[in-house]
């Protein structure tokens, strides 16, 4: 058995992108989350960064058979309120078991030294005194979304306006 588990295969990583994923990552599971920046913020290499790291860290973890996921920032504003996610910045992770109707939220530093010792306690069912009650029926439905292109953000452009004729109110 222990030969098995230390040579099963990693867990997928999927992209959170409608209900379907939820339900097969997250059923009656318990499941990573991560919330990861707007490409706009992060770009391509940034969020390649993080969906690497969570990879690593399901391989790492893979002997738990924990679901694991990523989403963009604000894609599902009910599920960041329900899972108090958003407050603090992105990247955020969360920590979710529906069976137990709890949740962990981890709010540290993004990457693997932040991370491992909040995923070791949850290895043995303990966390570092942020977990909170989750209201399994309150979950919003997830609506189907079209996944990340792996590309960029496109560029904004702006149109530069003539301010010669631009006087200054003196009354302000």
């Amino acid at each position: 058995m222990e030969y098995y588990e230390e040579n099963i295969d990693p867990p997928t990583v999927y992209e959170l992108v409608s209900q379907d994923v939820f339900k097969d990552n997250c059923g009656t599971l318990f499941c990573i989350i991560a919330f990861l920046p707007d490409i706009a913020d992060d770009g391509k290499e940034g969020r390649n960064r993080y969906i690497e790291l969570i990879q690593s860290l399901g391989e790492r973890y893979k002997k738990q058979k924990w679901g694991w996921s990523w989403l963009p920032a604000n894609v599902y504003p009910e599920l960041e309120k329900i899972l108090g996610v958003g407050g603090f910045g992105y990247p955020a992770l969360v920590a979710m078991n529906k069976k137990k109707e709890l949740y962990a939220l981890y709010k540290g530093s993004f990457s693997e030294d932040g991370l491992r010792p909040f995923l070791n306690q949850l290895t043995y069912g303990r966390s570092l005194g942020n977990t909170y009650p989750l209201s399994v029926e309150n979950i919003p439905e997830l609506t189907t979304r079209e996944p990340w292109d792996g590309e960029d953000a496109p560029e904004i452009h702006y149109e530069e306006e003539d301010l010669s004729d631009f006087k200054w109110d003196d009354e302000l």
